[in-house]
């Protein structure tokens, strides 16, 4: 029997972990938390990249396979994983007898906690940064498809001949958890909407400022250099942080330049993330404007350097035009970097417009680029703005807070009777 003060044990499912985004960065760090807090949790996923994703929290978080894994090399090896260990989840129940409660995050996390919950009579919680995006596409998905990620558009064409089948154990699964935790207000309306369930807001956060208390001056932003990735980046900068997805739309920030260079000539637009196929057509379009040489592509950086980048931006820029969250918009701003993003999506709940940084309308690029323009020559009111930004982070953003939520609902989830 179960102690009084004996922390329950979790079993932590996550959709996979093979690219470095925003949904893996927020599960990661809530194994970690909850480990912190003092419980034992296990962490799995059908698919793990150990080189792709976030290798130093890998380390530490140690996900498992749940059944097991495909070599690498093999093509389409995530969408096999994923996909085996979705269907044949319901014969592995006895390995997770163990396990007092269960977190499901995004679909198949969700789909696998459903499953060993009402198998074992655990109560579960789920956590969704999106509805499931192969049943709810956004516009911009529809638009775009899944070119940069293969395993997605595999997966997409065996799902369409028993979508049906799939729309409904969606739905069952995420209406019957004993608590929905949601990835902030903005997106929280919208899962509420499609799946008819109330949620608990459960923002993700970022890491803490590195170096004590943030000291913000115009020296620091408008002069000087820094050198990352065998690149020499002359100060100021426009700082543009995300994985090259369509979705992504960077081509905004680089159709944006040519305004700026008008007025700021020197300025650079520093771009991060690992190249994809379609990284070449936001190149091309930097050269169709003749703006390729105040473009710097730095290709993935390690973290302990993008502090450095974040810490030295004059502006920060968020391009995504319908994006759920949008976790580059509060680590810019919990370094004191004020946001330029549309008045759109996840970012009109990230950011204070005209207080931490703008909203544009969209999706008029002019606007955006008067945004930058703004920040960069209105030095004072930048410096007030970042830290503006930097205090909005600090009370809303931390993952204090969302470690906080989380473990209340998984609390709550085990004095729920509803087995």
């Amino acid at each position: 029997m179960k102690s009084k003060n004996q922390k329950p044990k979790i079993g932590f499912f996550h959709c996979s972990f093979v690219y470095s985004g925003g949904g893996e960065r927020i599960a990661l760090e809530g194994v970690l938390g909850l480990r912190k807090r003092g419980y034992e949790v296990d962490l799995y996923a059908p698919a793990i990249d150990w080189e792709k994703c976030y290798p130093s929290l890998l380390k530490k978080a140690r996900p498992r396979p749940i059944l097991f894994s495909f070599p690498r090399f093999i093509p389409f090896s995530d969408a096999m994983d994923m996909g085996f260990s979705s269907f044949l989840a319901p014969l592995l129940f006895s390995k997770f007898r163990r396990y007092d409660v269960f977190i499901g995050e995004n679909q198949p996390g969700v789909w696998l906690a459903w499953v060993y919950a009402k198998l074992l009579r655990k109560p579960y919680v789920i956590y969704l940064n999106q509805p499931n995006r192969m049943i709810y596409p956004r516009s911009i998905d529809v638009s775009t498809g899944w070119r940069a990620n293969k395993n997605f558009v595999l997966l997409q064409k065996l799902i369409r001949p028993v979508k049906p089948l799939v729309w409904y154990l969606d739905k069952v699964s995420t209406r019957e958890a004993n608590f929905l935790t949601v990835n902030g207000n903005y997106i929280g309306n919208v899962i509420s909407t499609i799946y008819g369930k109330e949620f608990l807001e459960c923002p993700a956060g970022c890491d803490p400022f590195p170096h004590g208390k943030l000291r913000l001056s115009k020296d620091k932003y408008y002069k000087g250099i820094i050198k990352v990735n065998g690149h020499t980046i002359e100060k100021p900068y426009i700082l543009l942080t995300n994985r090259h997805y369509l979705q992504k739309r960077f081509d905004y920030a680089i159709s944006a330049m040519p305004y700026v260079l008008k007025k700021f000539p020197k300025v650079k637009l520093v771009i991060t993330g690992a190249f994809t196929d379609v990284t070449s057509q936001w190149q091309n379009l930097a050269k169709k404007l003749k703006v390729e040489g105040n473009v710097i592509w730095l290709g993935e950086v390690d973290d302990k350097y993008m502090g450095e980048l974040y810490e030295n931006a004059a502006v920060y820029v968020y391009t995504a035009p319908n994006e759920d969250y949008g976790m580059g918009v509060v680590e810019a701003e919990e370094f004191g970097v004020p946001v330029v993003a549309w008045k759109r999506g996840g970012p009109t709940v990230t950011i204070e417009d005209k207080e931490t940084g703008f909203l544009a309308k969209p999706y008029e690029v002019k606007d955006y680029a008067d945004k930058i323009i703004w920040l960069l020559e209105n030095q004072e009111k930048r410096i007030e703005m970042g830290k503006a930004a930097h205090e909005h982070v600090q009370k809303n953003f931390t993952w204090k807070h969302h470690i906080d939520v989380l473990e209340g609902a998984i609390l709550d989830a085990l004095a729920d009777k509803r087995l």
